[in-house]
């Protein structure tokens, strides 16, 4: 379709969505200015401190995050080179999505608790088990608390058939636009979710 000029395929290893968003917030911080940087980078922290992580939990993780941010300087083809010479890089980048998901939900309990699988005994729980851990899958709560995190939204498509064409009836917003930062707003632009042998991957596109 008209609207995309391609996407970037996410390895199919169940931390797709993660890797797909934290792709482009990498890309789109590393195109703004430090002081409007500096500031994620102090909310991140403050979100991962409130939810009683020690910062030797996430600290390394988000070191390699911001050296990405600085070294990309907002462009994606050079991010993808970084991630595709650097494994931590990449992983470091997930686990760090991971962990800032599961703060967002760790405070919010009261607010989410209710939509979480009931075999979980409590929210750290489900988040441990759920959110913290390397190839679990995300669901939507997962997607809305990351959202929600950043004031950003997700445009998740569905693509199907061998053309791999979007079908635009199964696209879904994730995130509240009115809350939207006004430079993450529409952060992953979008999200794509393919399936391939039954098995959804997430890739991102960019609108031309």
């Amino acid at each position: 379709q008209s609207k995309f000029i391609g996407f970037r395929r996410c390895r199919r290893d169940g931390n797709c969505f993660y890797r797909a968003f934290a792709f482009d917030l990498i890309v789109k911080m590393g195109s703004q200015a430090r002081t409007h940087v500096d500031k994620v980078f102090k909310v991140m922290r403050h979100f991962y401190s409130e939810a009683g992580f020690e910062s030797s939990v996430y600290e390394d993780f988000l070191e390699a995050f911001i050296s990405d941010v600085e070294g990309c300087k907002g462009v994606a083809d050079e991010l993808q080179k970084r991630w595709a010479e650097n494994e931590y890089s990449s992983q470091s980048s997930v686990m760090l999505m991971r962990l800032l998901t599961s703060a967002y939900l760790r405070i919010h309990a009261d607010e989410y608790y209710a939509f979480v699988d009931d075999q979980a005994e409590s929210m750290q729980s489900f988040c441990q088990q759920n959110v913290e851990c390397i190839g679990v899958e995300s669901d939507e709560i997962h997607m809305v608390a990351i959202c929600n995190a950043f004031r950003s939204r997700v445009h998740i498509h569905c693509m199907s058939g061998s053309q791999k064409t979007l079908a635009n009836e199964d696209s879904v917003v994730i995130g509240d636009e009115g809350a939207c930062d006004p430079v993450l707003a529409d952060l992953t632009f979008p999200v794509v979710s393919v399936e391939v042998c039954e098995t959804k991957v997430l890739d991102f596109a960019h609108a031309s």
